[in-house]
């Protein structure tokens, strides 16, 4: 299926924990095969909060890209830009293709909720 099955969570307590802002570009998501099969190119909703499906979510300055991609090429294992850090002003957002807004119909299961 999908990267960053829990970034909406992940990217909300990150940012606030870390003072950032974050854009996730849905669809740069590495979305499966079979996922694109059952939910289509454009549905990135349980990509984003499904949590079924788990691959690391991490964050680098731009000038380490080259390193990374050499380090996905001779590990054979694939790393995907996804979006990027951005100021705190700028707020947490998932754009869709367009750029604009995209809202995931349901959020899922809240990991770092407080009992």
């Amino acid at each position: 299926m999908a990267a960053a099955t829990v970034v909406h969570q992940i990217r909300e307590q990150a940012a606030h924990a870390v003072h950032v802002g974050a854009v996730v570009e849905a669809q740069a998501l590495p979305l499966s095969e079979a996922y694109r099969v059952l939910l289509g190119e454009r549905d990135w909703s349980l990509a984003l909060t499904g949590g079924e499906d788990y691959e690391l979510l991490f964050a680098a300055t731009a000038e380490h890209r080259t390193a990374i991609a050499a380090l996905a090429q001779s590990s054979d294992c694939p790393i995907t830009r996804i979006g990027c850090v951005v100021s705190s002003a700028e707020g947490l957002n998932v754009h869709g293709p367009d750029g604009t807004a995209y809202t995931p119909a349901h959020v899922g299961y809240d990991h770092f909720r407080l009992a």
